[in-house]
């Protein structure tokens, strides 16, 4: 009996011993699973912070860092390194920046934007709560470089067209005033009314191109086709011939019929746009060249080259720019309003072209568009129409 119960006393610490092991593997399973999970949830989060445009950056009380995406040691153009567990100093030595996460632990949010390298960023240091306890602070990285490049351009175009403007505007008003008391009078009087014509010619040419640069700003949609180049080029040499000949400069088309994607309209601006400059900052007895044919592969293109003075190389990166002249006298003497070269960049940028310059001073220059090329699956497709 003794035996028996001996027995049975085992069997039931077996049991009980089994039950407690499969317990302990349950748990152990259970935890290896919240484990894993918990992992995977980290990795879920590292994932989309790292491709996040955004910088963000997770810090203690202390200012050691719990976590930092990729898009901040960009933005701050730190070193590419693991910065867990550093100190935020050895991410960046921005004072500002150390001075508003600072504030952000002590439970103030704040703000500042500041340019880091070559970039312009804004940055928003918040505190972060748990429990109502302050648990450290976030820090967020906006990239605003294009934003507070595009509003200098903007300061800097509304500067030049006041004092665009104003120039011919005091011309006018001048003469007019002289005439009007009559401290000029007959030739004289003749002679100013013909000055304030011309000036009057020169600030509408400036009006109209401020607003067909406003209008390209706006990327308002344009219609895309097939387009002729040699014949669009035809029709703006057309369109010059009596300008060419009252200045003495021959004009010529050579090249291969290609066919564009784009805007005829557009492509027709453009091209009377380079013509017109290379007929105006030519030299007596000089030609215009303007030639067609394939580009690199899926594109064509149009060359303008000219005979005339040439544009130095110091000034190759700022010829496109709005206002930009390389000769300000030359290029009041033919009415130039150093805006020609910035629209012809916008009409092939819209087209998802690109325009190249190379020039000789005292030589002449050459201006190359390219543009792409109309693929012979569009076939069915009707041509550019010649509005935009």
């Amino acid at each position: 009996m003794k035996g028996i119960l001996q027995g049975a006393a085992f069997a039931a610490g077996a049991v009980l011993v089994w039950g407690l092991v499969e317990k302990i593997r349950g748990q152990q399973r259970m935890i290896r699973r919240q484990t894993e999970e918990l992992a995977d949830d980290r990795g879920t989060i590292k994932a989309i912070t790292d491709h996040m445009r955004e910088g963000l950056v997770v810090l203690t009380p202390q200012k050691t860092i719990l976590s930092v995406n990729a898009s901040a040691i960009s933005l701050l153009e730190a070193e590419e390194r693991d910065y867990l567990g550093r100190s935020l100093s050895a991410l960046t030595t921005l004072p500002q920046l150390r001075e508003a996460v600072s504030q952000a632990l002590e439970g103030r949010p704040g703000g500042f934007s500041a340019w880091c390298g070559q970039r312009f960023c804004r940055f928003f240091a918040n505190p972060v709560y748990q429990d109502r306890e302050l648990t450290g602070a976030i820090l967020l990285i906006l990239d605003e470089t294009q934003r507070e490049r595009s509003e200098k351009l903007r300061r800097e175009f509304s500067a030049n067209v006041s004092h665009e403007l104003k120039t011919p505007l005091t011309s006018i008003s001048g003469f007019a005033e002289m005439i009007e008391t009559g401290m000029a009078s007959g030739e004289d009087a003749q002679n100013f009314a013909r000055r304030i014509t011309r000036e009057a010619a020169r600030l509408q040419t400036l009006i109209d191109d401020i607003i067909r640069l406003s209008r390209l700003d706006e990327q308002l949609p344009a219609p895309m086709g097939r387009v002729s180049l040699s014949a669009v080029c035809r029709e703006s040499l057309a369109s010059l011939a009596m300008v060419a000949q009252g200045r003495q400069v021959r004009l010529s088309l050579l090249g291969e019929e290609v066919q564009a994607r784009g805007n005829a309209g557009m492509i027709r601006e453009l091209v009377t746009n380079l013509c017109e400059n290379a007929i105006k900052y030519n030299r007596e007895g000089g030609l215009v060249e303007v030639s067609t044919g394939p580009g690199p592969e899926g594109t064509v293109t149009i060359l303008v080259r000219d005979t005339g003075i040439g544009i130095p190389e110091e000034s190759f990166q700022r010829i496109f720019e709005r206002f930009y002249r390389v000769d300000k006298s030359r290029s009041k003497q033919t009415g130039g309003t150093g805006l020609g070269l910035s629209i012809a960049k916008h009409l092939v940028e819209r087209q998802g072209g690109s325009i190249a310059l190379e020039s000789v001073l005292g030589q002449g220059s050459a201006f190359t568009v390219t543009l792409p090329a109309w693929e012979e699956d569009e076939e069915g497709a009707a041509p550019s129409p010649g509005e935009f």
